[in-house]
Formats: structure tokens, sequence, C-alpha cells
């Protein structure tokens, strides 16, 4: 079977189909902020989030290696830095929690870290989101679920 792209009313673009794939694969993968910068695109307060919701051990490990180092050698943006520095909270709390475990990463991530994100994409949209609010919604939402 021959299928051709044709243009018209309801006919989707191909590009646009690829490009909406990708930022679904990178949401999912917690690459998301990842793929904005490189489309030069502003990162929402939300998917400085999306990394620590939905990245494995390994890459939060190396995620969070990279958040310690200096800022010039890194080439981050001067308004980015309160945000770096808030993701580097973030990483020493969830990483203090779930150690080596991956799957306490993984229970952690389905129970409080996703929902969350949902959360704060809703909100965001609504009031905004601020670094200091993304560190305490996540702090909070940590201590729910520490006995």
């Amino acid at each position: 079977m021959n299928m051709r792209w044709r243009k018209g009313r309801g006919v989707g673009h191909p590009a646009g189909a690829l490009a909406l794939a990708d930022e679904a694969e990178a949401f999912l993968s917690g690459t998301y902020a990842s793929l904005l910068r490189s489309r030069e695109q502003r990162v929402p307060g939300w998917a400085r989030l999306n990394t620590f919701a939905h990245g494995d051990l390994k890459h939060l490990r190396e995620f969070h290696r990279f958040l310690g180092t200096r800022f010039p050698a890194l080439g981050v943006e001067w308004h980015e830095e309160p945000w770096v520095n808030a993701q580097r909270l973030v990483a020493n709390d969830i990483l203090g929690i779930v150690g080596e475990n991956r799957h306490v990463l993984s229970r952690l991530q389905r129970v409080i870290l996703i929902p969350l994100e949902l959360e704060l994409i809703r909100t965001e949209s609504a009031c905004g989101l601020t670094e200091y609010e993304l560190v305490d919604s996540v702090r909070v939402a940590l201590r729910s679920c520490i006995p």
C-alpha cells in the first residue's frame, strides 16, 4: 500500500508529528528540559522536575554531578543559575532518600514525583512557578512519604 502525504484540511503534517513524538519521548525519558533548550525555547519551571520524575538512577546521578560543576565552565546563563541551584537541592533530597536503590526511586517516581510534576504543569500555567516553590513543593511531597 502506498501512503502519500497530502496538504489539506484534516491531514497532519509529518514534521509536526515527528516534533510531537520527540517531545513525548523526551518527556517520558526525563530529558524534556534539554529538548527545549536545544530548540532555544523557554524551559518552564515544572520541566526542571522532569529529569527526577522520569530518569533512571544512573541518569539522576550523572545529572547531579553535572549540577555540581561550576557555572562558567558550563556556559549557564545568569538567569538559569537559581534554577540550577533549585535542581541541585532537589537532587540532593531525592538521592538522599533513594541511595543506590533503583526500586525505591521507581516507587518514589510513581507515587510522588510524577503526580507532583502533573500538578505543577497545571498550577504553573495558572499562576507561575518560582525556583523556591519548586524546591518547597518537592520537599513537602517527599515529607509526605516518609514515616
